[in-house]
């Protein structure tokens, strides 16, 4: 924690409670974006070993480039018009490529004088059995096509097909849910996926054909879209012993 943060912007600490959370993640960031705060299972989710090693760092700096890109743009609005967002849902594959659904909330911080000084959130993992995954229950079967298919050449026909939708129809409706386009929602799965071969210890080119890329060039250019760094220098990271590779 932060403690010169709380202090100059008369905060009161975090409490204690959010240490012993089991299911959700909590954090605080100050106006630039940079965290004063997490707790313990932030730490964990990010394989980061003390809250020392995050501290000062942003979403940039832990996050693939597109995903933390796009939190920042979220937040510089929550501290703008000082309005909280509630309950997102978002399908984001973790580390081992497997696709879990998270529900986040965020509100701006405010200190005493009710002046906005950061933001503060809370993320929770959560499952189908969920009422806030209801309006998304509908394209389960497409999500787990698409996560035992990513290695193959896969059309958005197909997967409207599958829930009898036009195309346009198809794209509206998994937009409006997911927040990204089909074909973007494939290629994020597939770089998921690549991460994983490459923490394995597969070669470049290995990774590109078993991840769906038609060639290395086209998934070097992929992978560092979105994660900001090239395969190359991702494997670097993991030959170093870094513990704090970013993810997706």
């Amino acid at each position: 924690m932060n403690l010169d943060f709380y202090k100059l912007n008369d905060l009161d600490t975090p409490s204690e409670l959010f240490e012993t959370m089991s299911d959700s993640i909590y954090f605080a960031k100050n106006i630039k974006g940079e965290f004063v705060y997490a707790n313990q299972l932030f730490l964990q989710h990010f394989n980061i070993e003390k809250f020392d090693q995050v501290l000062g760092k942003t979403d940039l700096d832990i996050l693939p480039k597109s995903l933390g890109i796009k939190i920042q743009k979220d937040d510089q609005i929550i501290m703008k018009t000082g309005q909280s967002i509630s309950n997102i849902v978002e399908l984001v594959p973790n580390e081992s490529s497997a696709m879990r659904w998270y529900v986040t909330s965020k509100s701006p911080l405010r200190n005493r004088r009710g002046e906005i000084v950061g933001i503060e959130g809370v993320t929770r993992d959560l499952t189908l059995a969920n009422k806030q995954l209801e309006p998304y229950s509908c394209f389960k079967e497409i999500v787990d096509f698409i996560q035992h298919n990513y290695d193959a050449v896969i059309e958005i026909q197909s997967l409207a097909d599958m829930l009898h939708m036009s195309i346009s129809t198809f794209e509206r409706q998994f937009k409006t849910r997911f927040g990204c386009a089909p074909s973007q929602f494939i290629k994020k799965t597939r770089i998921a996926a690549a991460c994983k071969f490459l923490r394995a210890g597969e070669t470049i080119s290995q990774t590109a054909n078993k991840s769906g890329f038609c060639d290395q060039s086209y998934f070097t250019k992929e992978f560092k879209k979105v994660m900001g760094f090239t395969p190359k220098q991702f494997q670097k990271h993991l030959a170093s012993g870094e513990t704090q590779v970013k993810y997706i």
